[in-house]
């Protein structure tokens, strides 16, 4: 019996040591987590909300991972979070003045606080401003943040560095990433209207000619934090209402069939990172889909359905429910028509699906062709494709997209709609540098109910030539300047008596230009 009583005593004493242990620890003590190889910057979670040391070190890492966060992935109720955080930034510059002494560091978090605040009081209105305001936000932050790390250091606590967010400050950074998340989820709200994108050919391949590729995307997608590959166009992609592709590859576990070079498949799962990725509606209208047979499109079909994303083939429609109206996406594979030089019956193509669109009560309706050229200059779209978008427009399409080459061709505007004749490769694992952009273009209705065309906004792609397939946005100027180059000398060349020619503006692209 003793020795149950000198037990339970041990074991009040172990309680009561322990609760003094931590109830007279100085409350700012640094408690690194053990999970990174810089533990010493790291700190737990302060519960309290009491200002400390603590405090601001975890402010300071939750800077960082907000603008990733908004850069990366998908962030709707943005303007809570960096309210929030824009207060605790604030509340840690004060701290670091009076309390710690710290000048250096307590001006950087003031600049940086001051940057987000305004940002937030101060909504970006178009794409000018916005490369002015994101350059002036780069070179802000870069020339605040302290140069000597021995100003931040506390003689009471010399084994605790203090640790200051680090921004990427380039161009094509996380920070302008961020920022342009804001921006297109400001715009939307501050206009009424919805935003819609289109990217060209996605491709989601592992396998060439049935031959596993060791650094597929299953290797890829598993390394990668966002989901591969689209998660570097996730500020245009996931703050926009609705973003459609035209999928080349099919997503199947079939066996065989692939008898052409360069004929791809990815797995069945692979639907859920396009998902994520952003794209919402995909076209499976094209050549490629039912190269692994009648099986490996319906698997295609079962995969993309399971993940949530809305299908057009040949002959359907898809109705994507938006918060003015439904929209309509009609699309056609008429690669053998063109390529055949087929007479293609122009005001018909595709006149009572558009009718029977507009009965249903589509608001706003998108049409889709993939074809070939057959101009010796790709850039030159050939008479079928001229007629055949003009027919779309004349018959009340308000907006052609054309896919299937792999290069850019050119864009026009007929009776106030935009004509996309090629985008590019959204992603395509070919092994071949590509050039590329996303269209996207704002609607809204009039007080009748009538589509408004809004303002049109498009977003240069990389040439991922290293055959990742991991396409980045390109808001530099440099980069900028050069992809007008290119689309103007594509859009200038629109022939037959239909082009826009010398009326063709680069400004009503609006192309971001940020230089620092």
């Amino acid at each position: 019996m003793k020795y149950k009583i000198l037990s339970f005593v041990l074991c009040l004493t172990v309680l009561f040591g322990t609760y003094a242990l931590i109830k007279y620890l100085p409350s700012d003590i640094f408690i690194p987590n053990g999970t990174s190889p810089d533990t010493k910057e790291e700190v737990a979670s302060s519960e309290s909300g009491e200002l400390s040391r603590a405090y601001v070190i975890e402010t300071a890492h939750d800077t960082e991972e907000l603008l990733e966060r908004l850069a990366y992935g998908e962030n709707k109720n943005f303007e809570s979070a960096l309210s929030d955080l824009v207060t605790r930034l604030q509340n840690s510059s004060e701290y670091l003045k009076n309390e710690l002494k710290d000048y250096y560091g307590a001006s950087y978090f003031s600049t940086v606080s001051t940057a987000f605040d305004e940002v937030l009081k101060n909504p970006f209105s178009d794409s000018a401003s916005f490369g002015t305001r994101v350059a002036k936000i780069l070179t802000e932050l870069e020339n605040a943040y302290p140069s000597d790390a021995a100003a931040a250091l506390d003689e009471n606590h010399p084994q605790t560095p203090m640790y200051y967010p680090k921004f990427d400050t380039s161009a094509n950074g996380v920070t302008s990433l961020a920022m342009l998340s804001i921006y297109r989820e400001q715009y939307q709200k501050n206009n009424s209207c919805i935003l819609l994108t289109f990217g060209g050919n996605l491709c989601m391949g592992d396998t060439l000619l049935s031959s596993e590729d060791e650094n597929g995307f299953k290797t890829l997608s598993s390394k990668s934090k966002y989901p591969f590959p689209l998660y570097k166009l996730s500020s245009v992609l996931a703050n926009d209402t609705a973003s459609f592709a035209n999928l080349e590859t099919p997503l199947t576990n079939t066996i065989g069939g692939a008898e052409t070079a360069n004929l791809q498949k990815g797995l069945p799962e692979y639907a859920k990172l396009i998902k994520k990725g952003g794209i919402d509606v995909l076209s499976i209208a094209n050549n490629a889909i039912s190269s692994y047979g009648d099986g490996g499109k319906s698997d295609t079909v079962a995969a993309l359905s399971g993940a949530d994303i809305q299908i057009t083939n040949e002959g359907s429609v898809a109705y994507y429910q938006t918060a003015l109206g439904p929209v309509a996406y009609l699309t056609y594979n008429i690669i053998d028509e063109i390529a055949g030089s087929v007479n293609l019956t122009y005001a018909d193509t595709p006149k009572a699906d558009i009718a029977a669109a507009k009965e249903n009560g589509a608001k706003f309706v998108v049409v889709h062709f993939n074809w070939v050229n057959t101009e010796t200059n790709a850039w030159d779209p050939c008479i079928s494709q001229v007629l055949t978008t003009r027919a779309a427009v004349e018959n009340g399409a308000d907006l052609v997209l054309g896919t299937h080459p792999n290069s850019i061709e050119a864009i026009e505007e007929y009776n106030g709609v935009s004509i996309i004749y090629s985008p590019g490769n959204l992603s395509n694992r070919n092994g071949e540098g590509f050039s590329s952009f996303l269209f996207q273009q704002a609607f809204s209705l009039d007080d009748s109910g009538k589509a408004v065309h809004g303002e049109i906004q498009v977003f240069p792609l990389s040439d991922a030539s290293d055959g990742s397939a991991l396409p980045s946005l390109i808001l530099d100027t440099n980069g900028a300047n050069k992809f007008a180059s290119e689309i103007t000398n594509a859009s200038s060349t629109v022939r037959y008596g239909v082009g826009r020619r010398s009326s063709f503006l680069i400004e009503d692209l609006h192309l971001i230009s940020i230089q620092k």
